[in-house]
């Protein structure tokens, strides 16, 4: 995704969560500093941020066919993963409603091969653990605003403690984290999802310009004072992706965050193979061969695949932000 729709998709989670009236507490926190969506959310991606978690395997889970042991282990059918998912999420009726992809795909495995602990489900729960520390030893602005008390933040000083500001920025870290889940080229290893070809850079330059210009970097942190103007904003970008939000926001099934965005990068996969079919652009195929956005535009079917997929994956990037969000904030109301 590029930097202005990690700021839409960061801002756009911030309207869901003040609609759903068990985050009000968090948006209290995170609302003053809206703004920090421009930075926080796309960090990640900056230079200095490489030696940290914006590392680039951090941002993949790239997955092809696998051949080896347990290889059960590594077959997702389609009902499982529609299960996995919940019906809350587009990307699941998109898939439910697929007929490009047959049995055979489905029952074939398949495998992410990344780098120990560096992939996009560890870095979104890691950040997660790491924001539930920070809530707990947050400064008293926070603490008075989440679900329960912790004696453990007056244990500290506090200028030891957890400032909202912090905060904010790392909830929007988070979110680039989880965008790039949903974004189909982050966890297909075909060539032709590569950002040095065509599809890559073009599908995300497409979903850029329904975004606009609004959530270009410069302008959200101009928007000093003014979160109203910039969450009016984000909610006016649902008419022209063709989206819309039920309340309220559903949780992750079993509230395992890994194994979540494990599921949400399968179905990533699964719709890289719809808009790409792999009788077309086979997994081991000519590395020559490109896939661009004006190719699929001259065929009709294919267009219609790639509009509906890129609403649902607009969609879910939102949607996924705002389920982990309110995860990682009812989890500090747990009694165990």
């Amino acid at each position: 995704m590029k930097q202005a729709t990690h700021a839409w998709i960061a801002v756009r989670a911030m309207g869901l969560i003040e609609e759903d009236a068990e985050t009000a507490g968090l948006f209290a926190i995170l609302r003053p500093h809206t703004r920090n969506a421009a930075l926080g959310a796309w960090m990640p991606d900056l230079a200095d941020s490489k030696l940290g978690s914006g590392d680039l395997d951090n941002h993949v889970f790239k997955m092809q066919p696998f051949a080896g042991d347990v290889e059960e282990r590594f077959i997702t059918d389609k009902k499982a993963l529609l299960k996995a998912l919940g019906p809350a999420r587009a990307v699941a009726k998109f898939i439910a409603d697929d007929a490009t992809l047959d049995a055979g795909w489905w029952a074939t495995p398949y495998k992410a091969e990344p780098q120990p602990c560096q992939d996009i489900p560890t870095r979104a729960n890691a950040i997660a653990t790491t924001l539930t520390d920070q809530l707990i030893l947050g400064e008293r602005p926070v603490t008075n605003r989440i679900p329960r008390k912790f004696a453990l933040s007056s244990m500290i000083s506090p200028d030891e403690r957890t400032r909202a500001e912090q905060l904010a920025l790392f909830f929007f870290m988070q979110s680039h984290f989880v965008a790039d889940a949903c974004m189909p080229c982050h966890c297909d290893k075909r060539a032709i999802s590569s950002y040095a070809g065509k599809l890559h850079p073009q599908w995300e330059g497409f979903i850029e310009k329904i975004v606009g210009p609004e959530f270009d970097g410069d302008r959200v942190e101009r928007c000093h004072d003014r979160p109203r103007e910039l969450l009016d904003a984000a909610r006016a970008v649902d008419s022209r992706a063709g989206i819309t939000f039920a309340l309220p926001i559903p949780e992750p099934k079993g509230g395992d965050l890994w194994k979540d965005a494990v599921a949400v990068c399968r179905a990533s996969f699964a719709v890289a193979n719809i808009v790409a079919p792999p009788v077309q652009f086979p997994y081991d195929g000519d590395k020559s061969r490109a896939l661009s956005v004006k190719d699929l535009k001259a065929d009709a079917a294919a267009w219609g695949r790639f509009e509906k997929a890129t609403a649902a994956i607009m969609h879910d990037a939102v949607l996924n932000v705002a389920m982990y969000w309110k995860r990682i904030w009812k989890r500090l109301d747990r009694k165990d």
